[in-house]
């Protein structure tokens, strides 16, 4: 298992847009992706500089991603305070599921073959508590991988 504090303002993964056709093919892209590919890669380097030697690439994972967000400065009052109505969750974008699907992605050759290895997801987004800066606490988790069952040849029949 490894866990990792990114710091900075989560992005999202975003919708794909085309930007045309080019010698017959479509060219596709992030929405977002101005924003998007540096916070994966910061997600990226993080996961290099945490995982051990021994890393299994293959197995199962479980991820647990937490996404902490500043609060708008109309949520404080002047003395620093939260005031009492302003709300305790972040219901506004971006969309929780496209954060995640973002460290899929970047975690993707890092921590596993492909994201399709990730058969676990515990997932939330929140404010900033106190001196907290924003960012994403990720723990990893490799299942155990169990491999299938080798199906036996027929037994022959005797004569």
């Amino acid at each position: 298992m490894i866990t990792i504090n990114v710091i900075g303002l989560p992005q999202p993964q975003g919708s794909m847009k085309s930007l045309g056709a080019r010698a017959g093919r479509t060219i596709l892209t992030h929405s977002n992706g101005a924003t998007l590919m540096p916070w994966r890669q910061e997600l990226a380097n993080a996961a290099l500089n945490a995982r051990p030697d021994d890393w299994d690439l293959g197995a199962a994972m479980a991820l647990s991603l937490t996404f902490r967000f500043p609060r708008p400065a109309g949520h404080y009052r002047k003395d620093g305070s939260v005031r009492p109505s302003a709300p305790m969750a972040k219901l506004t974008k971006p969309d929780l599921d496209k954060l995640v699907r973002a460290c899929g992605d970047a975690f993707a050759g890092i921590l596993y073959h492909g994201d399709q290895q990730i058969v676990s997801t515990a997932s939330a987004k929140r404010f900033v508590v106190g001196t907290e800066a924003p960012g994403l606490l990720a723990t990893i988790i490799p299942l155990v991988s169990h491999p299938h069952p080798q199906t036996e040849p027929a037994a022959q029949a005797g004569p």
